[in-house]
């Protein structure tokens, strides 16, 4: 299993670190949905048990808050992140 800490830093212009602790080594899947339930971002990662530190670049999305869904074979977690442009 794993946990999900936050997104560093939240609210962000582009570059985000979504912090995760894991109590094993075990791939995960983050997706990025809009407010309108729209999937823009989608990626696979590989946790080492420990601390994990997953970055993201939400450069080419639209300003606004999304919804991310980080997920294993046997867990699921939503957080918020927040884009905000100049």
């Amino acid at each position: 299993s794993f946990s999900v800490k936050d997104f560093v830093p939240n609210p962000t212009m582009d570059r985000t670190n979504l912090i995760v602790t894991a109590s094993k080594d075990q791939d995960i899947t983050v997706a990025f949905y809009n407010v309108v339930g729209q999937k823009v971002l989608e990626s696979s990662h590989q946790l080492n048990k420990g601390g994990n530190r997953l970055e993201f670049d939400l450069g080419k999305l639209a300003s606004g808050t999304y919804t991310a869904i980080v997920s294993s074979a046997n867990d699921v977690y939503t957080k918020k992140v927040v884009l905000a442009r100049q």
